[in-house]
């Protein structure tokens, strides 16, 4: 699981849908 607490705010985003992916690129610029 990624938890959102270990990662700054408002530069990582942690969505259902792209958790997945998310959890390999980590890196989200939204």
């Amino acid at each position: 699981m990624v938890d959102v607490s270990s990662f700054p705010e408002g530069v990582y985003l942690i969505t259902l849908d792209n958790k997945e992916k998310i959890t390999h690129q980590k890196l989200v610029i939204y």
